[in-house]
């Protein structure tokens, strides 16, 4: 890719994804969860973690961010000062109702691989080269891939479902 499609294709696939998350940027907590306290359901708590209570990890921010392992390795990243991981666990909500603390959620997830694959920004620059593992799961450095990094709940795999095509048409509009 050149440099500016790379960053065409980065950009139009980190607004395609924030839209289809966040349901255009007006829905920055899940909804199935927003009003519980239910931590079974909603809680995405786990046992290396110290939180208080009665907090709950369930997706907040444009990207959705979830789980108290992306809200405490966000929270270092983000704060400056010796391991400050706890601020977002003592604290969750600030991922969504906080707008410079929500979208810099949304580009560290973006930007960050994760323990299963790369980062959404290596794959739409081209620095993800998808080895024989990857290529026999159906995983090549294209859109799709990042849908699956995104949501793979939704998106699923060797799945065209409406949600995925729906996607898939606004990223290429938005290039």
């Amino acid at each position: 890719y050149t440099v500016e499609d790379g960053c065409r294709r980065e950009l139009a696939s980190l607004f395609t994804h924030m839209h289809f998350v966040s349901q255009g940027l007006s829905e920055l907590k899940d909804a199935n969860c927003m009003y519980s306290i239910s931590v079974a359901d909603c809680g995405f708590k786990s046992d290396g973690l110290v939180s208080p209570e009665s907090s709950l990890f369930y997706a907040r921010g444009p990207l959705g961010l979830k789980g108290d392992t992306e809200y405490a390795a966000f929270s270092k990243a983000f704060y400056e000062g010796f391991d400050r991981s706890s601020e977002l666990l003592n604290e969750p909500d600030r991922v969504s109702d906080d707008a410079y603390t929500g979208f810099a959620s949304a580009l560290w997830k973006h930007m960050v691989g994760r323990e299963y694959g790369p980062s959404m920004h290596n794959v739409m620059t081209g620095f993800y080269e998808p080895n024989s593992s990857d290529l026999q799961a159906g995983h090549t450095a294209g859109f799709g891939t990042t849908m699956q990094i995104v949501d793979s709940t939704v998106c699923g795999t060797w799945n065209q479902s409406q949600g995925s095509m729906n996607r898939v048409n606004m990223f290429k509009g938005y290039q």
